[in-house]
């Protein structure tokens, strides 16, 4: 299901959750815009669907795939909402200094939000099972700290 469209115990958590994970997606697009070699490279190893939690910044996600090169040059008039988000991500890219390990720090953190989302949903059905879901997520959590310490180091 969409996120905020769960309703019950656990659909206050998706909300919240989602909002946390709206910011770490647009701080990945503008990093993939700021390294557009690796850009490249992490973007098309995401679901985008899955690890984007608005319709708006999967049509980013899209879109940058195809124009990652010179996202500014092509913009979409037909879809003044993308334009506008896209624009705001070229100038945040502007200020990002290209550092590999933030990128992938920040495509691990995408991780830990599809996960959390998904744990969300397997506790709301009574044959979810958690457990398998939270040991991946400790594995992508130490994929994360390492990649962020090493981020740490390169833009020290």
């Amino acid at each position: 299901g969409e996120a905020g469209v769960e309703s019950g115990a656990g659909g206050e958590r998706v909300a919240s959750v989602a909002v946390r994970g709206a910011s770490t997606e647009r701080a990945f697009l503008a990093q993939c815009i700021a390294e557009p070699e690796s850009g490249a490279r992490a973007l098309g190893e995401l679901e985008l669907s899955e690890h984007f939690t608005s319709d708006v910044l999967r049509r980013a996600g899209e879109y940058l795939r195809e124009h990652l090169a010179d996202p500014g040059a092509d913009l979409p008039e037909d879809d003044p909402e993308l334009a506008g988000l896209l624009a705001e991500l070229v100038v945040q890219a502007g200020r990002e200094h290209p550092a590999p390990a933030m990128l992938e720090s920040q495509r691990m953190q995408l991780e830990l939000a599809r996960i959390d989302r998904e744990i969300v949903r397997a506790r709301g059905r009574e044959s979810g099972d958690v457990s398998e879901l939270a040991q991946r997520r400790a594995e992508v959590k130490r994929e994360f700290d390492r990649a962020y310490e090493r981020a740490l180091e390169e833009t020290g």
